[in-house]
């Protein structure tokens, strides 16, 4: 019986990655900015993240690029956290990100669903027939002040539909 107890735990473990030691404190209120980073093998230090953005950077693999998040308690965008937590020895980013939610389900007592939603997004068409744009509307190169955007891997499928007067409308699942 014991021994049953014992395997089961340890499953558990293995199952659900956690942070060695981890502290969660009110951040002051007058903080400026967020900022996450890894300031040493197997430690992550979180600064001023509300739980929203918390969830945001602990499920952002599986939410991809665009994601929502809904509902949460009135705190929920208000409050903000400092966590630092450390991993028994060296530990990839990823496996921190694991522990992060981990820590999440156990502190905060989340309780999460994900769930595809079809939302309307807008169009830019074209109004002109001829193909041609106004005269303040230039064609965009690609670059932001000079500095070539990285292109993002992961977007959200976009599904086009055509209407019978010719409009596109589009709806993004999310």
């Amino acid at each position: 019986m014991r021994l049953a107890l014992i395997l089961g735990m340890l499953a558990a473990q293995a199952a659900a990655p956690a942070f060695e030691v981890a502290t969660i404190k009110l951040a002051p209120p007058e903080a400026q900015g967020a900022l996450y980073n890894f300031p040493q093998p197997g430690r992550v230090s979180i600064n001023n993240f509300t739980l929203r953005m918390l969830i945001g950077l602990a499920y952002q693999a599986e939410l991809g690029q665009g994601f929502q998040i809904t509902g949460g308690p009135s705190w929920f965008e208000k409050d903000r956290y400092v966590i630092l937590g450390q991993a028994q020895g060296t530990t990839s980013r990823a496996d921190m990100m694991l522990m992060l939610k981990t820590l999440l389900l156990d502190r905060f007592a989340l309780k999460a669903h994900t769930e595809m939603k079809e939302v309307d997004a807008y169009a830019l068409v074209m109004a002109r027939r001829d193909g041609k744009t106004g005269p303040k509307l230039q064609k965009w190169d690609g670059t932001c002040n000079g500095s070539r955007l990285r292109q993002l891997s992961r977007t959200p499928p976009v599904h086009v539909a055509r209407r019978s007067s010719g409009h596109q409308v589009w709806s993004c699942a999310v």
